[in-house]
């Protein structure tokens, strides 16, 4: 058995075994996800990984401890959606909006397509899953995702176009990384995703068509935004 795969069954399986109900067993814990992070660090990630696990939340941060083996692949695939979603808010074939349209929800699907390529989508639909829960902590921490304040609507929108992203690229192992864009493209386009309902001035409004003051809701997870599909949106 090789360092990668002893970490992750020492992480998984036999630590798995305590309760963690006393400060020994947590600082069993502690010993061994320092002494794999130590590992990590001198032999799977380049400096800026590193410096970027930092920057996860918890919640991610145990994916990644728990998942050593697949870390540094997954972190060239995060890297790898950003930019092309980065490409797409210049592009007209999509909304050109990163906060809640077309963009956001190509930046999910197509990572946990691309994801879903290379591994069991279940572990991809969990990373997804951590990254929400890290969303939820910092909004009550008053800190921005994408540049704006994380709430329950965006994250039920990012779920499901996780979801919706993990399928195609589990459907899909053989595309090149061009095909599965335009393969996720094309499902934004034909309303597979879901997006923020907004007005022709980018403003989120509630079901009855009224612009929602976002700026007075700073502190409020659940903002009565609401979702439509994915083809029902305005160009900026």
């Amino acid at each position: 058995m090789d360092l990668c795969k002893f970490f992750s069954y020492i992480l998984k399986t036999k630590v798995n075994q305590y309760s963690f109900t006393n400060n020994i067993e947590i600082s069993m814990r502690v010993l061994v996800a320092t002494i794999f992070l130590t590992f990590i660090s001198n032999n799977l990630f380049a400096q800026s990984a590193w410096k970027s696990f930092w920057k996860l939340s918890s919640f991610e941060k145990s994916w990644v401890i728990t998942h050593p083996c697949i870390a540094e692949k997954v972190f060239q695939i995060t890297n790898t959606a950003r930019k092309e979603a980065l490409k797409m808010e210049s592009d007209s074939t999509l909304d050109r909006d990163p906060q809640g349209g077309q963009v956001d929800a190509f930046r999910h699907a197509y990572w946990m397509a691309l994801l879903s390529q290379h591994m069991c989508w279940k572990k991809a639909i969990k990373l997804g899953a951590a990254h929400e829960r890290g969303n939820y902590r910092q909004f009550k921490r008053s800190k921005s995702e994408e540049g704006e304040i994380p709430d329950s609507i965006s994250s039920v929108m990012d779920i499901f176009n996780n979801h919706t992203g993990a399928i195609i690229g589990c459907n899909n192992k053989s595309l090149s990384e061009d095909d599965l864009k335009q393969k996720i493209t094309n499902a934004i386009l034909h309303g597979n995703m879901r997006i923020i309902a907004k007005n022709g001035n980018g403003l989120p409004i509630d079901n009855h068509g009224n612009v929602i003051e976002i700026k007075g809701k700073k502190n409020t997870w659940n903002i009565p935004k609401y979702l439509i599909p994915s083809d029902l949106q305005h160009k900026k």
